[in-house]
């Protein structure tokens, strides 16, 4: 890319974030995790800002002396002033930049250069609507201008107005095809409309025009996936990690593609150490890492990592369940009941959460308010559900011999076999281990991996010498 385009490079909001001026930074986006998994859109809370060109080339420092000493010795030559004030904002001396073009625009009011650079002062502010105002003014001049219909392009993406950011693109390409910032918006407005093909065959432009751009391999990594090539977007995410390979995202992109999509839990895992490694003080790789580290039976670290998340993330429910159980399997009871019970609250299709609230009490030997509490919950199962009975038996002396006939009929594997748990440990907490045992082992024997009680099931029976 020459040094004029990288100098004229606007604002792009990409992946994470924003394409700026001589090269490129990015600003996640204030999208918070959704229950299922941390979204496709990687988080947000932290900006990353790019080297500029000068920076990447040389010392940014020497280029503006350089430029102040053209500016005295022609102080009243306008371009010499755009120029420097294009300086001025690589280092982030936006005030000093727009005192500059201010000084240029009062003597010529259409001065295009100027007047792009103020909309890139101000869009580095967060002053969209100035920014958009006087990217229309430079439309207003010329139609055609590449750079603010990229510009007003990418203001549009933010906006999610894809059909107008599409246009914008598109008429910054009719008058410069080479456009960088263009030809990726193009292709991320594509890949936002599900275009996935088409955007691919963009991103692969862009690439043509600035291979050295780790986003452009992110974001088409993110189209690969949605055409089902997962091995397609890891390869393009090795690229971006290539390309830039400090940046904590890439490296949370690529461990879930291999998890979730390539089943390579090792790699991911190697992955996600090294985000850590990154930026240490941020959250979501010890979301995925605490995940593998349970699969791995490495309970200790799974630990250490969710209870970084909920010190970071008190409200990130998601991980309630898992570092409930490894509570359960640490022994610590009383913090295990505390996030069952948020964990019941955030959903309260699962059963599971409620009853292993109370089995808690009576595994710590506290019958008394075990059933006390199992009492007060009863009554909010259907009267034809397991979890009914489960709770019942709790209550009910005796009630157990018909919670387990009732249970045998159940017809759903995965209740059946969670219910089975908790009657299990019913029976263990009530002196009659052999058949607490016995019903431990038919949850653990169904193999429902999608279960909590699975592991704990085969973990209890470890502990008490019954399997290896």
């Amino acid at each position: 890319m020459s040094a004029t385009h990288r100098i004229f490079s606007p604002l792009l909001v990409s992946l994470l974030a924003a394409y700026i001026f001589f090269g490129c930074a990015t600003a996640p986006k204030t999208v918070e995790p959704e229950p299922e998994a941390i979204p496709e859109t990687s988080l947000e809370e932290e900006t990353y800002r790019g080297v500029s060109y000068y920076a990447a080339t040389g010392d940014p420092s020497a280029a503006i002396s350089a430029f102040e000493r053209a500016k005295r010795e022609a102080p009243e030559d306008p371009e010499t002033r755009v120029l420097y004030s294009s300086l001025l904002l690589a280092v982030g001396q936006f005030d000093e930049a727009e005192s500059e073009l201010e000084a240029v625009l009062k003597e010529n009011p259409e001065n295009i250069n100027a007047l792009y650079n103020l909309s890139l002062v101000q869009g580095a502010r967060g002053e969209n609507k100035d920014r958009e105002s006087t990217l229309e003014e430079i439309l207003s001049i010329d139609a055609g201008e590449p750079r603010a219909n990229a510009s007003l392009g990418e203001l549009y993406l933010e906006r999610r107005e894809y059909r107008k950011a599409k246009e914008s693109f598109r008429r910054s390409l009719e008058s410069d095809p080479d456009s960088f910032v263009a030809r990726l918006g193009y292709a991320n407005a594509l890949r936002r409309t599900e275009d996935y093909q088409e955007s691919v065959e963009q991103f692969n432009e862009a690439a043509r025009i600035d291979p050295d751009y780790s986003f452009v391999y992110a974001d088409r990594a993110r189209s690969k996936l949605r055409l089902g090539n997962p091995k397609g977007a890891e390869e393009d995410l090795t690229r971006a990690i290539e390309a830039l390979p400090d940046h904590y995202w890439h490296y949370i992109d690529r461990g879930k593609v291999r998890l979730i999509d390539l089943a390579k839990p090792s790699l991911a895992l190697e992955d996600f150490d090294r985000a850590v490694e990154i930026n240490p003080e941020l959250f979501y790789a010890y979301v995925y890492r605490g995940g593998i580290l349970i699969d791995l039976g490495r309970y200790a670290e799974a630990l250490k990592d969710l209870e970084f998340v909920i010190s970071r993330r008190p409200d990130y429910y998601p991980v309630y369940p898992d570092l409930g159980m490894l509570y359960v399997l640490a022994e610590r009871y009383p913090e295990a009941r505390r996030l069952y019970r948020m964990s019941s609250e955030q959903d309260q299709e699962n059963p599971g959460f409620k009853l292993m609230v109370g089995a808690l009490y009576f595994v710590e030997g506290d019958a008394e308010k075990g059933t006390e509490y199992f009492r007060g919950i009863v009554n909010t199962f259907p009267r034809d559900s397991g979890a009914y009975h489960v709770a019942r038996t709790f209550v009910e002396p005796g009630y157990e011999g018909t919670a387990l006939r009732k249970l045998k009929e159940e017809k759903q594997p995965l209740l059946k076999s969670q219910m089975f748990f908790y009657l299990g440990m019913f029976y263990i907490t009530h002196d009659m281990s052999a058949l607490g045992e016995t019903l431990l082992m038919e949850t653990a024997d169904a193999n429902i991996l999608s279960l909590r009680e699975t592991r704990l099931a085969r973990e209890f029976l470890k502990r008490r010498g019954v399997i290896e």
